[in-house]
C-alpha cells in the first residue's frame, strides 16, 4: 500500500534537501501532460512494515507456544500409554 504525501512539479522539486536519515522514495509520473513528481515518504511504509513484522513475530510466538503445548500433550499421552501397559502387565501377572 502506498500513501501519496503530495505532488510537486519538477521545478519545485529541484533543490529540495532531505535530512540525513530520512528515507524518501521519488516516483516520476510520465502519464500526464504536466511533468509531476510524486514524493512518498518511505518512513510511513517502514512503520507499516514494522507493524506487520510485530504481528508476524507475535503470531510466530503463538505458533511456537501452541507447538510446545502439543509436544507436552504428546509426552503426557505417551506417559499415560506406558502406565496403562504397566497396569495391564501387572493384571496379567496377578491372574497367572
Amino acid at each position: 500500500m502506498m500513501r501519496k504525501i503530495g505532488y510537486l512539479s519538477q521545478p519545485e522539486f529541484e533543490g529540495i534537501e532531505f535530512p540525513e536519515g530520512e528515507s524518501f522514495t521519488i516516483f516520476h509520473n510520465t502519464e500526464h501532460e504536466e511533468d509531476t513528481t510524486i514524493v512518498h515518504m518511505a518512513q510511513m511504509m517502514e512503520l507499516m512494515d514494522d507493524m506487520y513484522t510485530l504481528k508476524e513475530h507475535e503470531s510466530r510466538k503463538e505458533v511456537e507456544a501452541q507447538g510446545e503445548k502439543l509436544r507436552r500433550l504428546e509426552r503426557e499421552l505417551q506417559d499415560s500409554k506406558r502406565k496403562v501397559a504397566e497396569h495391564q502387565r501387572r493384571i496379567l501377572h496377578l491372574e497367572s
